[in-house]
């Protein structure tokens, strides 16, 4: 296995750091008076259970000899014995590389993939009886489980992390705005916008409907005070957030969510070109080829009477830019109506923005764009957006390629998804249970 470096030191610290918790949670409990054999033995019979647990399945003799039982000898102190047990336990390849090495998997492994892909921790004692029962085979009662665990309030925070990779805003922790022009534009209000897109995303994938299309077209806002004086709406007080129907004839989604438009801009103008980026490779999943040579947009290079659109078009009309920006920049202009901090306009300067364009999607057809509106419905009805989100809710929960697990799953998976309605859970039980079956004789 190739590993880098960082990995195995963090892994390292973490398991010298678990060791000491527990050495020490250990020598407080048992400060009684009993004989030193009895409390060996409970000691043992914990290590054991958290090697059996950290393993997702029963020890051999081997097993329980080569991770507990051969650090406890005479005369060794037990902080010492209980440290190198745990150490020996949590740098395993068996527990930090579950499956590793296994020709055919079994209803252990099962479970693992199935707690994994959900909640991102090792099965519970529920899926592991199954496992040692064997009823857990069953599809039917994978599924089953597959529901149960998503409906656990652990599976929110996948879920939040897999927004995070698929809207590319995990590194976008230093996001500032020219003070003079966004006055009160500060790392708070960044802070609740974020807080806002998660309110939002969360409470789309967590309603009954559950419906993706709602992701995109959706005109709620979760809006606090502070970011209400900023996106100068009214009869909003306290630091809580609500939701608004936040100027339901421009919003949609998160096409047009403040804290995406920020993102995807510059210091003190708007990005047509990385907002177009971002609907082409997150949303729809072109791909673009890389560009033959850097060009920095710079605002001083330009006649400062030309609106950020002009200015984009004059700076990507070369050949050798065209066949990316003929996708890039009709996907990123229909967004020209929000500013580098997602407020709505209708003027940049004193200058009427102009948001219509022509976009040739995949097949050659020829589609008319207006505003973001009318982007964001092309985007919620899209069979590309819809195979898009699947390819990446696949790759995020199982951490393989879809196409490794067979030539029609994509395509299967995106019409199962497309006749449930568009149901984000629906699928993402249907990913799990695929992934956590795979490779299983019947």
């Amino acid at each position: 296995i190739n590993t880098s470096r960082e990995w195995d030191e963090a892994t390292t610290a973490s398991a010298f750091e678990a060791a000491e918790f527990l050495s020490d949670k250990f020598s407080k409990r048992d400060r009684s008076q009993k004989i030193e054999e009895d409390k060996t033995e409970k000691i043992l019979i914990t290590l054991l259970d958290l090697a059996e647990r950290a393993f997702h399945r029963p020890l051999s003799d081997e097993d329980k000899q080569r991770y507990v039982k051969k650090f406890f000898s005479e005369g060794k102190p037990l902080g010492t014995s209980i440290k190198q047990s745990v150490i020996s336990i949590l740098k395993s390849p068996r527990f930090l590389y579950p499956n590793l090495n296994e020709i055919e998997p079994d209803n252990f492994d099962i479970v693992c993939r199935l707690s994994l892909g959900i909640l991102d921790t090792l099965p519970d004692r529920h899926l592991l009886q199954g496992a040692k029962d064997g009823w857990i085979k069953k599809p039917d009662e994978v599924k089953r489980e597959a529901w149960r665990l998503v409906s656990d309030i652990r599976a929110q925070s996948k879920m939040r992390d897999y927004f995070h990779h698929w809207l590319d805003i995990d590194e976008r922790e230093g996001l500032t705005k020219d003070e003079s022009q966004f006055p009160g534009f500060d790392e708070q209000v960044v802070a609740d916008l974020r807080t806002s897109l998660e309110y939002f995303t969360q409470s789309i994938v967590f309603s009954e409907k559950s419906d993706f299309r709602d992701l995109i077209i959706s005109d709620v806002v979760y809006m606090n005070e502070r970011l209400a004086n900023v996106y100068d709406i009214t009869d909003i007080t306290g630091p809580e957030f609500r939701p608004v129907t936040f100027e339901p004839e421009y919003r949609s989604g998160i096409v047009t969510h403040p804290y995406l438009m920020a993102t995807f801009a510059y210091h003190k103008l708007s990005s047509p070109i990385h907002r177009g980026i971002y609907v082409t490779r997150r949303l729809l999943n072109r791909t673009l080829k890389p560009p033959p040579q850097a060009t920095e947009f710079k605002d001083g290079d330009f006649d400062p009477h030309l609106t950020t659109r002009e200015k984009v078009t004059l700076l990507t009309q070369p050949a050798a830019c065209q066949s990316c920006h003929t996708i890039i920049n009709p996907l990123g202009f229909p967004m020209e109506n929000f500013d580098a901090i997602g407020r709505f306009r209708n003027k940049e300067g004193d200058r009427p923005v102009d948001t219509k364009t022509e976009y040739i999607d995949n097949e050659g057809q020829s589609h008319q764009f207006d505003n973001a509106d009318d982007l964001a419905q092309y985007v919620a009805n899209s069979n590309d957006a819809a195979s898009a989100f699947v390819d990446h809710l696949f790759h995020h929960t199982v951490k393989q390629p879809i196409n490794a697990y067979g030539p029609n799953v994509r395509s299967q998976l995106t019409s199962n998804f497309q006749n449930s309605g568009y149901n984000i859970r629906n699928l993402w039980v249907e990913i799990n249970t695929l992934a956590a079956t795979h490779g299983i004789k019947n």
